[in-house]
């Protein structure tokens, strides 16, 4: 990172950050080409160690892509706010911001489903639901653990 400054280091000041992201925009490869898609989130976290789940219909190129190489790359940001200078080069925009890599995994159990919905609907909407198997069974829930993940933020002018 070229700015250290701008650097967020403690975990629990970048889960402060996902907590205020409601999209999580998710890279991977189609064939040589990359693709990128916005999609709502849930997350949990184990000590230092951060977990996000999607959901998604049960058919579509990115489910397509996943399985082809299930490598990704995430970014969700927030806290946006431009600012403005009478000097061009002066002008800038104040965010907050999380990138990082790790697996999708298609979660199949019924349970590790339920529990990936609920985590992206407790995110989401801020409460938890019962699911019927139907309901589940209608839907990809996938499971991305973050092998590593950085935050960066400018809040200052």
């Amino acid at each position: 990172m070229i700015m250290k400054r701008r650097e967020v280091c403690g975990f629990a000041e970048k889960i402060e950050i996902v907590k205020k992201c409601k999209v999580c925009n998710i890279a991977m490869l189609n064939g040589d080409m990359p693709y990128i898609v916005p999609m709502n989130f849930g997350y949990e976290t184990s000590g230092e160690t951060l977990t996000l789940y999607f959901h998604s219909a049960i058919k579509g190129l990115k489910l397509d892509c996943l399985r082809q190489n299930p490598n990704v790359c995430v970014e969700m940001d927030c806290d946006h706010e431009p600012f403005y200078n009478e000097l061009p080069c002066k002008n800038g925009f104040k965010f907050a911001s999380i990138i990082g890599t790790g697996k999708a995994e298609f979660l199949t159990q019924r349970d590790e489903k339920e529990k990936g919905i609920n985590a992206l609907m407790l995110h989401q909407v801020g409460k938890t639901y019962t699911f019927t198997d139907r309901q589940l069974r209608s839907i990809e829930v996938i499971k991305v653990t973050l092998d590593a993940f950085t935050g960066k933020r400018r809040a200052d002018l």
